[in-house]
């Protein structure tokens, strides 16, 4: 699973920024053009396959492979198992549940499965590693760098309007 991401970091994020980048114009090109340059997209992929890699309450000092222990069919909504984002038909879910029961692993899984197969980048960024000393905006700017990918004020307003923008 984790060798489709990749691919899809190296090769098929190709497409979906060729149309981040036939979108922007002027300025916006330009940094989406250097945020997004193939050395860039491999330091991305790179920190993408941490996504997969994780480590337990039962043993906190070794890394796992996520499919290693995640159990797909624990998790459904309304009786139904989902594999992708696009299932739930809107752009706001809510996963709720009490300590240690796979709200982070799940939506690991998803990120995942959605980077092997659709036209959207996937990022995963847990909210309790956010400092909360800076504005959500700024913090979740800084968490894309570490990742690989260095966005300002205009291009981050760009890519999260990106979708409705195309419509």
């Amino acid at each position: 699973m984790i060798e489709d991401i990749i691919k899809k970091a190296i090769g098929g994020l190709d497409g979906v920024v060729d149309d981040l980048l036939k979108s922007a114009k002027g300025k916006v090109q330009e940094k989406m053009s250097e945020a997004f340059a193939i050395g860039k997209l491999k330091s991305f992929k790179d920190n993408v396959e941490r996504i997969g890699q994780i480590k337990t309450i039962l043993n906190p000092d070794s890394i796992v492979n996520l499919n290693n222990i995640f159990f797909d069919e624990a998790v459904l909504f309304d009786g139904e198992k989902i594999e992708s984002f696009s299932q739930f038909g809107t752009k706001h879910i809510l996963v709720e549940g009490g300590p240690g029961q796979g709200k982070s692993l799940y939506l690991r899984k998803l990120c995942i499965k959605e980077g092997a197969g659709s036209n959207f980048i996937p990022i995963f960024i847990e909210f309790r590693n956010l400092g909360y000393k800076k504005k959500l905006k700024v913090e979740l700017m800084e968490a894309i760098q570490d990742l690989g990918v260095k966005l300002d004020n205009s291009l981050f307003h760009f890519l999260t309007f990106w979708q409705n923008q195309e419509k």
